[in-house]
């Protein structure tokens, strides 16, 4: 949210949306985004009409909030921590399933009352075919090399949480994800050539 926004709270922002429809209109990193799809998730849940904005990636979405060319943004947590913390930018709610530990006093959207959770991941991919020995033995160097303490810290300094999980972890974050996330693309309208 943009700091000159009269919001403090999430609660506040959906009946301003309300009241001044122009002011949900939000940017993300781009269409087809999880920040994207996540805002229509949650406009679905609220009850309000949201206006999507995309932008040719994060930094140019975060700028315009900054600047005040937009009232709010759905971006990825680690992208706008820096912003919160030093009062350019508020963040209203976080999507995980619990509080950051980067910026726990932002309060989830459960928290708020608002039945939506996601997160964004990244992880690691062997092409299709890699003999399963050697997916073990390069999952093994990865989740290692995340575990390490330097590169714990190292995440940290980026507001990162590192997990270490192995591919069947990775698996069935996949396959919750399809379901979940696949009403919400659906709903949105968007098409991959958007």
């Amino acid at each position: 949210m943009n700091a000159s926004v009269p919001a403090a709270t999430l609660r506040d922002y959906v009946e301003l949306v309300k009241k001044d429809p122009r002011m949900g209109d939000y940017a993300s990193a781009g269409a087809g985004s999880l920040p994207h799809f996540f805002a229509v998730m949650f406009a679905r849940t609220a009850g309000i009409e949201m206006n999507h904005v995309p932008f040719k990636g994060t930094a140019p979405s975060l700028q315009a909030l900054v600047g005040g060319q937009i009232s709010a943004a759905s971006v990825v947590l680690s992208d706008i921590a820096q912003l919160h913390k030093s009062g350019k930018a508020r963040a209203l709610a976080a999507s995980g399933g619990k509080r950051s530990r980067f910026l726990p006093e932002v309060p989830t959207f459960r928290e708020l009352g608002y039945d939506i959770e996601g997160s964004a991941w990244y992880a690691l991919y062997a092409p299709a075919g890699t003999p399963p020995e050697l997916v073990a033995k390069l999952s093994k160097a990865a989740v290692d090399g995340i575990r390490a303490a330097d590169m714990q810290e190292r995440l940290a300094n980026l507001f990162l949480e590192p997990t270490g999980l192995g591919p069947a972890e990775l698996a069935a974050i996949h396959r919750a994800d399809y379901d979940k996330w696949g009403p919400v693309i659906r709903a949105s309208g968007f098409k991959p050539e958007d």
